[in-house]
């Protein structure tokens, strides 16, 4: 199994939407980590589709970004993509290239790295990614149950665009990884 280090208030992932974003998702999975009482240097196993595992590292955070963080609700959504950001980064091929409207069924268009992404450069070797989040696993909250619904929601439309769906927890923490197709 193959475990990167990952510092979430230094390191960089290759992405086409804006570095804020990016250092507000990242915010977020500080949060949920600390508010699940991990400490730097926790790993986060990664399973399904693609095995390995994240180190994450990160710094104190802020009075502001705690204040950032007052939804907890949205601050899992948030963190999830983090964690997600991180996997299709270090793990494939692709990155995060543009956020997908509300009621597509997924959250973003993965793009090979070497094409900048637009939707003029959208191409056969296009993916979508569908994101979730659990802040505390539970009997009717599992990583299991979310995955299966998160893929017959990224395969709803029927345009056979293959896609991953990413689902991260933050007890443990663990990922969870499935590759499919909607056709």
């Amino acid at each position: 199994m193959s475990v990167i280090d990952f510092n979430l208030s230094k390191d960089a992932v290759q992405v086409e939407i804006t570095d804020e974003y990016v250092g507000y998702i990242f915010t977020a999975t500080k949060y949920c980590l600390v508010k699940n009482t991990h400490s730097p240097g926790v790993v986060a196993n990664i399973t399904g589709g693609i095995v390995g595992g994240i180190r994450l590292y990160w710094e104190p955070l802020s009075q502001k970004q705690q204040n950032t963080m007052g939804d907890p609700g949205k601050a899992t959504e948030k963190a999830a993509e983090g964690i997600a950001f991180i996997v299709i980064d270090k793990f494939t091929k692709y990155k995060i290239g543009i956020q997908a409207f509300v009621g597509s069924g997924f959250d973003f268009y993965l793009f090979p790295k070497d094409i900048e992404a637009s939707l003029s450069s959208f191409n056969n070797d296009c993916l979508k990614l569908e994101i979730s989040g659990i802040d505390k696993k539970s009997s009717t909250n599992k990583v299991e149950t979310r995955i299966k619904q998160k893929c017959q929601q990224a395969s709803r439309i029927k345009d056979s665009i293959p896609y991953y769906v990413i689902v991260a927890e933050f007890s443990d923490p663990a990922v969870e990884v499935k590759h499919g197709y909607s056709i």
